[in-house]
């Protein structure tokens, strides 16, 4: 009975007009996208869903390939983004600097932005930094400018400290960096690639993107499609000593142009939420929490063993750094516990690891002396 049935409803679907049936196929499709629609809408308002638009708050640069867009105003859901007139993260600087103002850029990436654990500039370390250093010193004035840009290395970083950062007045530089950095492991012919760029200047998007971008589940395609890419690319899971020592020179060259600028250094190592004695395919609890498994969807050319080889190769590299400069060493490889409670993925911060973060480097700063009127003074 059940089989005529079915065949009886074959044959009735069969015999309508073309368009009828493009009409019944067509509505579970769009009742699909409207119930994905609407859980978009309901998950960046009150879930911290955070969608991938093609338009966002950065724009093409020439120099940086891409840099924020001074003075915007960005929402979304519960994330809200202000730039200052100057295309940093955060409140305005003045322009010359005030009487008596310590200013301090923290250069980095989006675990100096502030991601994912960041509903706003407030909540990122470099805020959370200056609210310590004003609380301790009521008497002084202080300024910790947010120069993170997500996506940047510190090659990004050295440009944007010879064209922007050293130019408004900086009294010191704060260098976290690391995750970005890997990114350039196994780069085919990585020197020249370095010369002429890693990839053109990121455009505005064009109609069909922005199109995509009105859509939550078609942005989240668009966002899986390039996630697949990625991943299919031959990954590797070995150190790239090549890629490394590149970095190297060129976290030296900012140094040198920092004090070449009469600007204090700190740096700091990178925390990272990998297990770095854990065995190819075998994650811990907390790494299968923070995403690990999936890294290769990120990285270009590295698999997960590849990054839990390259963080501690790198961390020791910046300590070596620090050691021969002379510079103040934050750990944060160290001091933030490689857990769900302080990361939101294997290199992002929660609220709390990003008050750690604060306290790392308020930590680092003081034991340095920065402040004291002698050690201020001999620093600088």
């Amino acid at each position: 009975m059940g089989v005529e049935h079915g065949q009886d409803m074959r044959t009735r679907f069969t015999a309508w007009p073309i368009w009828k049936r493009a009409v019944a196929l067509a509505i579970p499709v769009v009742v699909v996208l409207i119930l994905g629609e609407a859980a978009g809408r309901l998950l960046e308002q009150y879930a911290g869903y955070m969608p991938r638009r093609a338009v966002g708050y950065a724009i093409g640069n020439p120099y940086l390939r891409t840099a924020l867009v001074p003075g915007l105003q960005y929402q979304s859901g519960p994330f809200r983004v202000e730039v200052n007139s100057l295309g940093f993260r955060g409140p305005e600087i003045a322009m010359p600097k005030p009487a008596g103002v310590f200013r301090i850029f923290a250069l980095g990436e989006s675990t100096t932005f502030g991601w994912k654990g960041v509903r706003s500039h407030d909540e990122a370390w470099p805020a959370l930094l200056e609210a310590k250093l004003r609380a301790a010193y009521p008497g002084r004035k202080f300024e910790v400018v947010n120069a993170g840009v997500p996506g940047y290395t510190s090659i990004e970083q050295r440009i944007n400290f010879m064209l922007r950062v050293s130019h408004l007045e900086p009294d010191a530089i704060l260098i976290y960096h690391g995750n970005n950095d890997l990114n350039w492991s196994w780069v085919p012919d990585v020197q020249t690639k370095l010369i002429y760029g890693r990839g053109e200047s990121i455009s505005a998007p064009d109609w069909f993107n922005r199109l995509i971008d009105y859509s939550y589940v078609l942005m989240e395609i668009r966002s899986r499609m390039n996630l697949l890419k990625r991943s299919s690319q031959v990954k590797h899971e070995d150190v790239d000593t090549a890629a490394l020592t590149m970095l190297e020179q060129n976290l030296q060259g900012l140094i040198a142009e920092a004090r070449h600028a009469k600007v204090q250094v700190a740096i700091g190592t990178f925390s990272h939420g990998l297990d770095e004695a854990g065995k190819p395919e075998q994650y811990n609890t907390d790494e299968t929490a923070l995403g690990v498994p999936a890294v290769g969807r990120w990285f270009d050319n590295l698999g997960p063993q590849g990054l839990r080889r390259s963080f501690p190769l790198y961390n020791e590299m910046v300590r070596g750094l620090a050691h021969a400069e002379g510079l103040p060493l934050a750990e944060p490889a160290k001091l933030v516990p490689p857990t769900p409670e302080f990361h939101t993925d294997w290199c992002h911060f929660t609220a709390k690891g990003e008050q750690l973060m604060a306290q790392i480097w308020f930590d680092t700063l003081e034991q340095a002396g920065w402040f004291n009127p002698v050690g201020a003074t001999a620093a600088k």
